[in-house]
């Protein structure tokens, strides 16, 4: 899987697991709850079909610290 495929699927399958467990879409959920689905991600205990949760996770987390610390307040670009 390519990054792109990667984040397509992972989105899909985490949404899916919002609405199934909680009733709500991620963005919909309070914050308590949002972090507990993280914590599921980031130990790859919900199982998704299309990619596995925690390399979904693991590129999310990745992506998201280079987003950030990157940025040329930070010394980056």
């Amino acid at each position: 899987l390519v990054p792109k495929q990667i984040y397509r699927l992972g989105i899909a399958a985490t949404e899916a697991l919002c609405k199934t467990t909680y009733n709500s879409t991620f963005a919909g959920l309070d914050s308590a709850t949002r972090d507990e689905v993280l914590k599921q991600l980031e130990a790859g205990t919900p199982h998704f079909e299309s990619v596995p949760a925690k390399m979904f996770f693991s590129f999310l987390l990745q992506n998201t610290k280079v987003g950030f610390f990157c940025d040329p307040i930070h010394g980056g670009n």
